[in-house]
This record gives C-alpha cells, structure tokens and sequence, in this order.
C-alpha cells in the first residue's frame, strides 16, 4: 500500500479567503472556514469540506496539497 505524502494535512482547518473560484466560502451555509481531507477523489489528491455542515466545497490538485504541506512545514 503506497503512503499517502499529505497524510500530515489530514484535519487541518483552513480559512478560504477568496470569493470566487473553487476556493469560497460554502454554498451550503455561507461558511468560511474548512477542513482538509487528504482521501483522493478521482483525479484529485484531497478535498475541502465545510466545517459547519459538511459540505464538500473545493477539490484539492497534488499542486495546492504540495503547497499547504510546505506552508505547515515551514511555520512548524
């Protein structure tokens, strides 16, 4: 079984700032804080769900999973 790289990501609460794109907040309940999931879905190496009422809000590439890993990393 390959290990999963982003495992240490798993839980983790992110703020989304932005107001368009994938990264905004909730469609479900206007939230805007989520949590990261590192289980793949398809093609993609995570996913965001809403922190308040589950939603799943975002999907995240190997790309922005590398880049949060870095970000922990670095202010560890």
């Amino acid at each position: 079984m390959a290990r999963n790289t982003f495992a240490p990501l798993e839980g983790t609460k992110v703020e989304i700032t932005g107001i368009a794109g994938p990264f905004r907040a909730c469609t479900s309940c206007g939230n805007t804080l989520a949590t990261v999931s590192t289980e793949p879905v398809g093609t993609h190496a995570g996913h965001l769900t809403c922190s308040a009422c589950g939603h799943m809000t975002a999907y995240l590439s190997r790309d922005h999973m590398a880049a949060m890993l870095a970000q922990k990393k670095g202010a560890a």
